[in-house]
């Protein structure tokens, strides 16, 4: 039954399968991608009938025919792309949503995506980027792809997995290049109402300027696990809590890449305490700041105004 399956993908049987269906799904306007099957207790033996007890996923053809019968039936009405939140450990193969969904066979597919991301309000993607030779042409694909989305209202973006190097992290992708240009986000969404960025590392200006394009839609803006090249993230706080009416502004274990006197972050042994962590309050008189955790040990973010 598996080989049968395998077959259907080859013979395009499954895209024209997809595509048909589609023709009874008027109000389909939701894809969420999914790293394993979510199943029922009742039916996980059917599913074992149906996937040998060695297999492991290795390519991301299902879900390019799903791309390309929406693309085929010229079909405009998905406004939302998701990527579920990926478990590892489960009973079953998991094949985390990667850089690997962007290594298109020819022209004719990335028109296909091009065609699907051109449509969507919302894109929260959650993109493994730790794989082997290719990832610098999947990148740039993946970049096409995004800036695409110019009717975006939403756009989460999050690269894994995270290390505390920027050249350990990105090397096999973007060997000489910062990554940040490469991620298709010098974009301008003029509609954009919330942005999160995780795994990514740029220097302050960057990060500056991207707030600056977004300043007038944003209603919510998050940074996670990113990190800085050049400047500091007090400043950045700054720009948002400052100069910005953005209402919801968050930071969640970001750090800056140098921290003064000749060390940087990779050195310190209690990183953990070198974290920014926080998010923006308004106290009672109106008045906007940045409120921490506050710990013993922990290197806060001085805050002068607003309390």
């Amino acid at each position: 039954m598996y080989d049968d399956q395998e077959e259907m993908l080859k013979s395009l049987v499954l895209l024209h399968t997809v595509a048909k269906a589609i023709q009874f799904m008027p109000k389909l306007c939701r894809i969420v991608y999914s790293s394993g099957p979510r199943l029922q207790s009742f039916e996980k033996k059917e599913l074992r009938d149906l996937i040998p007890p060695a297999f492991h996923p290795g390519s991301f053809e299902a879900f390019h025919h799903v791309i390309g019968a929406i693309h085929c039936e010229q079909f405009t009405s998905i406004r939302e792309f998701a990527v579920a939140p990926f478990v590892p450990g489960a009973a079953f193969s998991e094949q985390q949503f990667s850089l690997e969904a962007f290594r298109f066979k020819d022209a004719d597919h990335l028109e296909a995506g091009k065609f699907f991301f051109h449509n969507l309000h919302k894109l929260h993607l959650d993109v493994n980027i730790s794989i082997g030779q290719g990832g610098s042409s999947m990148l740039d694909n993946m970049a096409r792809l995004l800036c695409e989305t110019t009717e975006l209202r939403e756009l989460s973006l999050h690269l894994t997995p995270w290390k505390q190097r920027e050249h350990s992290m990105y090397r096999h992708v973007s060997p000489e290049e910062p990554i940040f240009p490469r991620l298709g986000l010098r974009t301008t969404w003029t509609s954009l109402r919330m942005l999160s960025i995780g795994g990514v590392y740029a220097n302050e200006g960057t990060f500056k300027d991207l707030v600056d394009r977004h300043r007038y839609t944003l209603k919510s803006l998050r940074f996670e696990l990113c990190g800085l090249t050049e400047g500091n993230w007090t400043h950045i706080v700054d720009e948002v809590v400052l100069t910005t009416s953005i209402p919801e502004f968050s930071l969640d274990r970001v750090h800056d890449v140098y921290l003064g006197y000749n060390v940087s972050f990779e050195d310190v042994h209690d990183r953990e305490n070198w974290w920014f962590d926080g998010q923006l309050m308004v106290n009672e008189k109106g008045e906007r700041y940045f409120e921490e955790p506050r710990t013993e040990n922990k290197k806060a973010y001085v805050w002068p105004h607003g309390r």
